[in-house]
C-alpha cells in the first residue's frame, strides 16, 4: 500500500468549493515569488472549466506579472472571442488589456488542427525551460478532474494518453464538446515541478478516490506521477469516497 501512494504527497480537503479560491491563488503566488527569486520567471499551465473563476483574483494580486509564461494545459480549437475558448476565458474574467492577460499564450487556430499543435509546442519550446529528457518544466501546473477521470484533453480510452513522442498532440473526437482540440502530454505533466489537481462535486468522489490510490490506471489522472508528487485540492463532497469518516467543518490537510 505504501508504495501506491507514493506518488500522491498531499490532499487539501475544504468544507466547500468556495472556499478554494483564495487559497488557491495564494499558492499560485507563492510559487511564482519563489520561481521568479530562482529563476528570473514563472512558467504556469491552467485548465479551463470553474477554475477560472477561481483564479480570478490573480489580475488584482500578482506581481512581477512580465515575468509570467502563461499557457493553457489544454484548449479549443476555436478563436478566443469564442465562448469555448479556455484562453479567451481567462481574458474575459483577468480583463481583456490587464497586465497579466498579456501573458497568456492563445492557440493559433487560424493554422490547421495539427499546425495549430505543433505551433503551440513551439511556443512553449521558445519560452519553457527543456529537461535534458527534451521535455518543458513547468513550475506550476494546474490541473482538473472530470467525473469520466480526464484531465486535460486527455480522455479515458482515447490514444492521447499514450503520446510520447511530442509535448502537445491533437484530438479531433473529442466526447466532450467542443470535439477539436489540442492538449499537452502526460510526460509533460509528469515533467513539471508542482502539479495540483483540483476537484470538486460528489460525482467525481468515487474517482478521486481511484485516482489517489492509483488504482484504476485506465483514468487518465491516475497516471499523473510527477517526482515531486501531487497535491490534490478537493472540496467535501469529491473527498467522500476518500475520507468517508471525516466531517469538514475547516481545511483539513492529509499526507498520503
Amino acid at each position: 500500500l505504501e508504495s501506491i501512494f507514493k506518488m500522491t504527497s498531499k490532499v487539501r480537503v475544504y468544507p466547500t468549493k468556495n472556499l478554494i479560491a483564495d487559497p488557491l491563488c495564494d499558492i499560485v503566488l507563492d510559487i511564482a515569488s519563489s520561481s521568479i527569486k530562482s529563476n528570473g520567471k514563472f512558467c504556469l499551465g491552467v485548465s479551463g472549466g470553474s477554475m477560472i473563476n477561481m483564479l480570478e483574483s490573480l489580475s488584482t494580486r500578482a506581481s512581477n506579472v512580465e515575468k509570467w509564461f502563461i499557457f493553457m494545459c489544454d484548449e479549443r480549437y476555436c478563436t478566443v472571442n469564442d465562448q469555448d475558448s479556455n484562453c479567451g476565458s481567462y481574458k474575459r474574467i483577468w480583463g481583456e488589456k490587464s497586465a497579466i492577460s498579456s501573458r497568456l499564450f492563445p492557440a493559433d487556430v487560424s493554422l490547421s488542427l495539427s499546425e495549430c499543435a505543433m505551433a503551440y509546442e513551439s511556443d512553449i519550446k521558445t519560452n519553457i525551460p527543456y529537461s535534458q529528457n527534451n521535455l518543458p518544466v513547468f513550475d506550476l501546473l494546474l490541473l482538473g478532474m472530470g467525473p469520466d477521470g480526464h484531465t486535460c484533453s486527455l480522455f479515458p480510452e482515447r490514444p492521447q494518453i499514450s503520446c510520447k513522442d511530442s509535448a502537445v498532440t491533437l484530438i479531433d473526437n473529442s466526447p466532450k464538446p467542443p470535439p477539436r482540440r489540442i492538449t499537452i502530454t502526460l510526460p509533460v505533466i509528469n515533467a513539471a515541478k508542482n502539479v495540483f489537481i483540483i476537484t470538486t462535486g460528489k460525482e467525481k468522489a468515487e474517482n478521486v478516490l481511484k485516482c489517489t490510490r492509483r488504482t484504476d490506471l485506465s483514468l487518465p489522472v491516475a497516471n499523473v506521477a510527477p517526482a515531486t508528487g501531487v497535491e490534490w485540492i478537493l472540496d467535501a463532497a469529491a473527498a467522500h469516497e476518500l475520507f468517508p469518516d471525516t466531517e469538514f467543518s475547516e481545511v483539513q490537510i492529509f499526507n498520503l
